[in-house]
């Protein structure tokens, strides 16, 4: 569907490209200080599978020092044991995170994890509204039914990003991107999401405080041997850092 834009074509969620926020990084401006819950409500063959959405606030910035982020629960590819862990928050309607997992993940895929020397955990960082929040239950549920096809859901759904909020990731639309993906049974998936949908709501929550706490306020948001950083950075970046923190350990 339709591409990435450029990032003199973004809204004003595009950072602003000082400090640790890269080029090419959409910022949460929601700054609230409660926490909300905006109920998205999918129908199925007769159930209906709620799935929410967050919208947090505050801030904190990241020092060496502080504790690496949780990956409980979280999807991951890669060797549990590999010298290195790569935590990577995204939204699914994000287009820099689409650009980053269809133009870069799949060369730090073969250079690294696949050699077993970096393990990527995928973290939820949902703020671009409701489709997003159902995008990243069901992708909790897909890590539940098959953890072994997680990542070629994850690469179809970002494949398949339209504009935000055109509906590209409606349930329906959802549905039938999991269906396309050999060894995912849909019908599963959603019994899963109706069955499991709160943890999977406190999950993704967890998944944003973990960011609040590290100082990422944008995505694709990344923390790798205590460093914190955001954009769609080019395979360059990453082979720089990893191969650095690789030498050191």
């Amino acid at each position: 569907m339709g591409g990435s834009p450029d990032a003199g074509n973004l809204p004003s969620r595009k950072g602003d490209h000082g400090n640790k926020n890269g080029e090419g990084t959409y910022m949460n401006q929601q700054r609230s200080l409660a926490i909300s819950i905006l109920a998205s409500a999918v129908i199925v063959a007769g159930a209906i599978v709620y799935v929410g959405i967050a919208s947090h606030g505050g801030s904190a910035n990241a020092e060496n020092g502080v504790a690496a982020p949780s990956a409980e629960h979280d999807p991951y590819i890669g060797n549990p044991s590999a010298p290195l862990t790569l935590y990577y928050w995204r939204d699914f309607q994000c287009p820099f995170c689409s650009k980053f997992d269809t133009q870069t993940l799949p060369s730090l895929v073969a250079e690294y994890v696949n050699t077993g020397k970096l393990r990527i955990v995928f973290k939820d960082f949902v703020f671009l509204g409701s489709d997003s929040a159902t995008a990243a239950g069901m992708s909790h549920a897909v890590w539940e039914a098959s953890p072994s096809n997680y990542y070629a859901w994850q690469h179809a759904v970002f494949s398949a990003q339209g504009a935000e909020g055109s509906g590209w990731a409606s349930p329906a639309n959802l549905i039938a991107i999991t269906k396309s993906v050999p060894g995912l049974d849909a019908t599963n998936i959603v019994a899963l999401i109706n069955k499991n949908g709160s943890s999977y709501q406190a999950d993704i929550n967890a998944d944003y405080l973990d960011a609040q706490r590290l100082g990422i306020q944008g995505t694709p948001g990344f923390w790798l041997d205590g460093q914190a950083f955001s954009g769609a950075q080019p395979v360059g970046f990453f082979e720089q850092i990893i191969n650095a923190d690789l030498a050191r350990s």
